[in-house]
């Protein structure tokens, strides 16, 4: 099988970001973020998706995909920092979360630390930083 062109994955992500029912799903997560973080009893938040999770978590793993296909392609290499800065923040709101299990968290937060080390990564890499 072969991977897509760097052309098609970057317009896929695109596509992805700018999608409204994307946009509106990570809202939700900001917002129930914020609603944790504040210790608001459950009973008073309003509705959010009962597919957020799931959604957030397949979105997220698309983004950190395309991006790393992006990435040993050697193209793309701002569009593939985005997409896994985005990928990571989806699986951070996973991890907030402490009606999940403890190990479905540590294992998204696991996965949110991989993709934020690998944009400082490149960026120090790109910049000359690295490897001197």
């Amino acid at each position: 099988m072969t991977a897509p062109s760097p052309e098609r994955l970057v317009a896929r992500l695109k596509e992805y970001a700018s999608d409204g029912g994307v946009r509106n799903l990570q809202a939700q997560a900001h917002a129930r973020a914020i609603l944790q973080e504040l210790g608001s009893p459950r009973a008073t938040w309003p509705r959010f998706r009962e597919d957020l999770d799931q959604r957030l978590y397949y979105g997220a793993h698309f983004q950190i995909w395309s991006a790393l296909e992006l990435l040993e392609q050697g193209q793309s290499k701002e569009e593939a920092q985005l997409a896994l800065l985005a990928g990571g923040e989806s699986l951070e709101f996973l991890c907030e979360d402490p009606m999940l299990d403890a190990e479905v968290r540590s294992e998204q937060l696991l996965k949110a630390a991989f993709a934020y080390y690998i944009v400082c990564w490149l960026s120090l890499k790109w910049r000359g930083d690295v490897f001197r």
